[in-house]
């Protein structure tokens, strides 16, 4: 399947959601996923440190990761925490990557292995926020106390 179909593109009104349940779905959503990243002000010049034009061989490296993630699939290798370090990252960043790929994931998919995949993406932000972030000051916190 195309990845530029309905799914991309709503409004053709050939949408319909689907559980993911193979590559070619989970291709499906990096690719669409990555459109979106592209189109993104704010998360677009971020990613292009990085993959610096090699867009093809970093949908094919999602694919796999997310492949072998949510299916099971063997073939990813890499250490996805170390090729983030050393890019300008923050929280807002992280809180829109994954924004973006929940509105992805639930905008094509349904049933557990969505709900997987918006899950593992949630632990993955938790971890490289750990990881690549400064730890925050806990006086900086605004504590409320309860209402009552």
């Amino acid at each position: 399947m195309d990845h530029h179909d309905e799914a991309a593109h709503p409004g053709c009104g050939c949408h319909t959601h689907r559980r993911i349940e193979s590559r070619d779905d989970v291709r499906l959503l990096v690719h669409t996923f990555y459109d979106r990243v592209r189109a993104d002000d704010i998360l677009a010049p971020v990613f292009a440190l990085r993959i610096k034009g090699s867009w093809d061989e970093h949908l094919e490296r999602m694919t796999s990761f997310w492949s072998n993630l949510l299916l099971n699939e063997p073939g990813f290798k890499g250490n996805p925490l170390q090729r983030h370090m050393g890019l300008p990252l923050n929280h807002d960043l992280f809180e829109r990557w994954l924004k973006l790929w929940e509105d992805t994931v639930t905008g094509l998919f349904t049933g557990d292995i969505a709900h997987e995949a918006i899950t593992k993406a949630r632990n993955i932000a938790d971890v490289f926020m750990m990881r690549l972030l400064p730890p925050v000051d806990p006086r900086s916190l605004i504590i409320f106390p309860n209402a009552h």
